[in-house]
Order: structure tokens, then C-alpha cells, then sequence
């Protein structure tokens, strides 16, 4: 998939993803890889509805933390500084 080619090629230090990811691999599937590619990087996963089921399955696969859309450039840098110390 393009997102995950993209992740490896460039390395990022923190990848937003959104639920609705679009193409041949789904967000949660994008989480996997990525897992398989970088225990260490900050996974934050975008939702329209951040409902506990969800959040429990994306912390499940890795993920630190469940925002709700639409995101906001505040809600974006608290992320940024909390998992990029």
C-alpha cells in the first residue's frame, strides 16, 4: 500500500492515520505493518466517532491514543509534544 510504502521510505517520527483510510489496506491494517516495521514510532489514529470499542482495538494493535475529527491544530500539537519529547 501507498501509506505504508511512504512510512518506510521516510521514517516519520510520529504518523497521524485516519479510521477511514482509503485503498487496499485499512487503518488497522496500516497500524500492523507499521508495528512490524517500528515498535517505537507514535501511531495516532483520527475517527469521526471515537468510540471505546475502537479506541480499545487501535491501543490493542499499537496505537497511543483515539483523536476525534475534525482535528483541530491544538488537538494536533498536543500530540506531537506528548510523543515527541
Amino acid at each position: 500500500d501507498a501509506m505504508l510504502k511512504q512510512f518506510i521510505a521516510n521514517e516519520p517520527d510520529i504518523v497521524f492515520v485516519d479510521n477511514n483510510l482509503k485503498g487496499n489496506m485499512s487503518a488497522l491494517e496500516l497500524i500492523t505493518e507499521i508495528r512490524k516495521k517500528s515498535a517505537d514510532t507514535p501511531i495516532v489514529v483520527t475517527a469521526d466517532y471515537a468510540v471505546r470499542p475502537l479506541h480499545k482495538k487501535v491501543r490493542q494493535l499499537g496505537a497511543q491514543y483515539l483523536l476525534s475529527n475534525p482535528l483541530s491544530l491544538r488537538k494536533v500539537n498536543v500530540m506531537i509534544k506528548k510523543y515527541l519529547k
